[in-house]
């Protein structure tokens, strides 16, 4: 397992946001789904971590093909943030938000799904949970919004890493 300091993590996701534009310039008016995985502290590769990924990136196929949205590009990478994937979805235009929904459902519904998030990317804008009235991911020890206890780090690491690991369990 490797390592992965503040600044490391910083910049592998300046490079991801480069990475994803790249995608849309290539496929303008797509829609490119993130996926990267929930992995506070500061081991963000392993082979448990690429294979969660790679259930994600299949079950997103999966919902793809459901839909009748071809994928038209995709591209993994396993850095510094951890393991993630990019997938150009060919939707009609506008549709970034029936995306959205369907993707909240499938990390809601799946095992191991908590530890997925699947961004929408329609353009510049960011389609989010609560643009579509539902509430912010819940925080993985407490029933907060995640943002807030991140932000204002409410939990130690080795209560979070508690709770990462059961849900990993689940996903294997």
């Amino acid at each position: 397992m490797t390592t992965t300091t503040p600044a490391q993590l910083l910049a592998a996701r300046d490079d991801r946001v480069r990475r994803r534009r790249s995608l849309q310039g290539r496929h303008p008016g797509s829609v490119v789904v993130g996926v990267t995985l929930v992995t506070p502290g500061p081991v963000k590769i392993s082979p448990t971590l690429v294979r969660i990924r790679d259930r994600a990136v299949t079950a997103l196929r999966g919902q793809a093909d459901g839909f009748g949205w071809p994928v038209l590009d995709r591209e993994e990478h396993d850095g510094a943030a951890g393991p993630e994937a990019h997938l150009v979805l060919d939707v009609p235009t506008g549709d970034a938000t029936t995306v959205k929904r369907v993707l909240v459902a499938l990390e809601d519904s799946c095992p191991g799904g908590r530890l997925w998030d699947l961004d929408v990317h329609d353009g510049e804008r960011t389609v989010s949970r609560t643009s579509l009235g539902r509430a912010p991911r819940r925080c993985l020890v407490c029933a907060e919004p995640a943002h807030a206890c991140a932000r204002s780090r409410a939990h130690d690491l080795a209560d979070l890493t508690t709770a990462v690991e059961a849900l990993r369990a689940a996903h294997r």
